[in-house]
């Protein structure tokens, strides 16, 4: 009993250090405006996203912006979640740059990183509570979102990735972590298939009134979602 009890003491410990990455630098040139502001269901992608990250990391959440970073900031200091924004000033290299640049700012008592992008707008709170849960049975390894047939984000990196995911440049991504059969926990999560790129996505999803019902969108990206 003693044993168990300080296991969930340090189960609790570790959740409670988890923090939050908003990945939200991208200049949406497919789209031709910020699809971080794109609105569904009265909130825009951006907000969404920070507010699922709040309810389960309050207080330690990173939004990393880039493009139009003026304006996102604006829109989301309107909102009052409590958060820190950092600006990536080379966003225009690459995800994966911005990625690294967030890292870099995580505070010396992170366990973990939970690394969500700000175009997935079926990503809600059962989500991430089915990462966490895969992160806390075994905090040492990633749990990261089983979708298209490879593993992808939203996902959870423990603090010994951290300097791996500080070397990360310009595009380069953490695909190479993220295939790694024998250090991820893969988290079934058909829903962070659907994102938003283009025009014909955004109706697509608007004509699915933003729910988790089918839809043709889901048939892509699997390697996107991989950080590249």
């Amino acid at each position: 009993m003693e044993y168990s009890a300080k296991m969930r003491r340090a189960t609790d410990l570790c959740s409670s250090r988890l923090w939050t990455v908003v990945l939200a630098a991208g200049a949406s040139t497919r789209l031709a405006r910020p699809k971080q502001l794109v609105r569904l269901n009265g909130r825009t992608l951006l907000e969404r996203t920070v507010r699922t990250a709040d309810t389960l990391t309050p207080g330690r959440v990173i939004v990393a912006l880039g493009a139009e970073s003026l304006r996102l900031r604006r829109h989301l200091q309107t909102k009052r979640i409590p958060l820190t924004i950092t600006v990536n000033a080379d966003w225009r290299l690459g995800m994966g740059g911005t990625l690294s640049h967030a890292i870099r700012r995580m505070p010396n008592d992170a366990s973990a990183a939970l690394v969500l992008l700000s175009d997935q707008p079926l990503i809600d709170d059962s989500t991430i509570q089915r990462l966490i849960r895969a992160w806390r049975n075994r905090p040492r390894r990633i749990a990261a979102s089983l979708y298209g047939g490879r593993a992808g984000v939203p996902a959870i990196f423990p603090r010994g990735y951290f300097r791996e995911l500080q070397r990360l440049t310009g595009d380069e991504g953490a695909r190479a972590l993220l295939r790694d059969e024998d250090t991820v926990v893969r988290v079934d999560a058909p829903e962070a298939t659907v994102d938003v790129d283009t025009a014909e996505d955004l109706a697509e999803l608007k004509l699915g009134d933003g729910s988790s019902r089918p839809m043709r969108h889901r048939r892509r990206r699997g390697a996107r979602r991989a950080l590249r």
